[in-house]
């Protein structure tokens, strides 16, 4: 019977089959909200993408399970529109639209729901995207003090030899990184922290207000033949009050085990989550050499001084020998291969060797690091800080960032590469978050503050420049660069040159030779 109607042209209720015209195809998409559910699913896709990248990574879920949320959403988009243009909703339940008689069709219902929704996701995005940028202070968080904010200030050196001040030293910095790679704290980097290592009477309100902290912790570390003792304590900096001390009297090759208690104790009292994998690289010890940890000190402190050129070109050669020392005593050094590597590559990038025999030396000492750890964070960050001194390969840079921060989220680097990284490829909000997020995390590193002031003047944000050119000028209140940036600020934003003037005329005074490099 069947087969007699459609040979007929009739369905098998009887009614003759006609072809739908082109002209009410389009009519009968819109009928069915086939339009709607279309936007609808990629407003609400492009959500849930969103939520995926951030929510899953929080998780050290791996980077596919991104990928498998992006591809299901991908696949369903064509379910999404066929299930819209076979279904209707109706009073009664869902049914097939050609089933729904004219009367029963809540079509224009179920069309204003998804108006309804699309409008409303529309407007939380903008809301996310948009309304930040409109807060009053959102170019920099100068002085938060979040509740699990903390800074390691340097330890005092008690020990009769003086020359143990780099292990004093050595335990600050190993008690810093370990804190560093717990997520829930913002932990204010080496370069910010150090620059209180003479102060001898710390106003700790006031330190805490400089670094954007709510904790700070202090010790002292003696050094005497085969035994170490250690004295630390975290403190409140708003009210003064100790929150948690201990001290540690121990063999000395117990230093590392002391330094990861510590740091654990440290993630307690602040109650901060602390994952399995956060658990086990506070755990790990760097080396078990002495030796060689108290040379890698020594270079790190060399290659951390290279703020000019004078400066540089005699610091980074000591560095590398005292890094192959290091590594010569216990080639499982990774952290001090990856030193090494990033020491070869400033070498090759600032000019002083710039030959492929130097950058062959930066290769060599990857590949050890990367066959040692090649899951680390601090492997990464050389890898990134290497493809973009010897090759300027950007995109393969930005790429070990993003591996790298997993483990070091409070690393000023990453962010800091990332801003440069983006500066030259024209990217200048990310650019600028950047180097805010880098700065936070580094507030007293003036060669952060002097290029986000860079930053800031390219997208003629004057206000923004001049406090942070205030803010570089604070640490380093003689820096010619500086001062000339700042005072050219008025004639930018609007034409006035007196100021200029003014402190070109001031800085000839102080430095004669200028009057001839400026006539030249």
């Amino acid at each position: 019977m069947s087969a007699i109607a459609e040979s007929k042209g009739c369905t098998e209720s009887g009614k003759p089959v006609t072809a739908m015209p082109k002209e009410n195809f389009f009519a009968e998409l819109k009928r069915r909200n086939v339009y709607r559910v279309a936007l609808a699913y990629a407003v609400v896709a492009w959500l849930l993408i969103q939520i995926a990248t951030q929510v899953l990574p929080f998780f050290e879920i791996p980077n596919w399970g991104v990928r498998l949320v992006i591809l299901a959403l991908f696949l369903g988009f064509p379910v999404a529109l066929s299930f819209a243009w076979v279904f209707e909703i109706t009073p009664e339940g869902l049914k097939r639209t050609d089933e729904v008689a004219p009367g029963e069709s809540i079509t224009h219902s179920t069309g204003r729901k998804l108006d309804f929704l699309v409008i409303g996701v529309l407007v939380f995005v903008i809301g996310v995207l948009v309304v930040p940028r409109f807060r009053p202070g959102r170019s920099l968080p100068e002085t938060s003090t979040a509740e699990k904010s903390i800074a390691v200030l340097p330890f005092e050196n008690l020990s009769s030899e003086k020359q143990n001040a780099y292990f004093a030293d050595g335990m600050q910095d190993e008690i810093l990184i370990d804190l560093a790679k717990v997520a829930e704290l913002k932990v204010i980097s080496r370069t910010s922290v150090m620059q209180y290592r003479s102060v001898t009477e710390r106003n700790l309100r006031e330190i805490g207000q400089q670094l954007g902290v709510a904790h700070v912790v202090e010790g002292t570390v003696q050094r005497e033949l085969n035994r170490t003792r250690v004295s630390v304590q975290l403190i409140d900096v708003q009210t003064g009050r100790q929150l948690w001390a201990e001290r540690y009297d121990r063999p000395l090759n117990d230093i590392f085990a002391i330094q990861s208690e510590i740091a654990e104790a440290i993630v307690t009292q602040l109650e901060a989550k602390l994952s399995p994998s956060e658990k086990a690289a506070i755990e790990k010890s760097p080396t078990s050499d002495l030796a060689a940890f108290d040379l890698f000190l020594r270079a790190q402190t060399l290659f951390a001084d290279t703020s000019d050129q004078i400066q540089a070109r005699e610091n980074l050669p000591q560095a590398a020998r005292l890094l192959d020392q290091a590594v010569a005593r216990d080639p499982g050094f990774t952290i001090a291969w990856c030193l090494l590597a990033r020491v070869h590559g400033d070498i090759y990038w600032q000019g002083f060797d710039h030959t492929p025999a130097r950058l062959n030396l930066a290769t060599a000492a990857l590949q050890s690091a990367f066959r040692l750890q090649p899951e680390g964070g601090e492997v990464h960050l050389a890898l990134a800080a290497y493809h973009y001194h010897g090759f300027r390969d950007y995109e393969r840079a930005r790429t070990e960032l993003a591996i790298a921060h997993r483990t070091l989220p409070n690393n000023a680097e990453v962010f800091e590469y990332a801003g440069y990284i983006d500066r030259r490829q024209g990217r200048w909000g990310e650019a600028t978050r950047n180097l805010q997020r880098a700065l936070e995390l580094d507030p007293r590193n003036f060669g952060i503050a002097q290029q986000l002031s860079l930053a800031y003047e390219v997208q003629h944000r004057y206000a923004d420049q001049a406090r942070m050119c205030d803010r570089a000028l604070a640490l380093v209140p003689d820096d010619p660069f500086m001062l000339m940036t700042r005072a050219q600020i008025p004639f930018a934003e609007r034409a006035d040159i007196k100021p200029f003037q003014t402190m070109l005329a001031t800085l000839i005074a102080r430095h004669p030779k200028l009057a001839s490099d400026v006539d030249d």
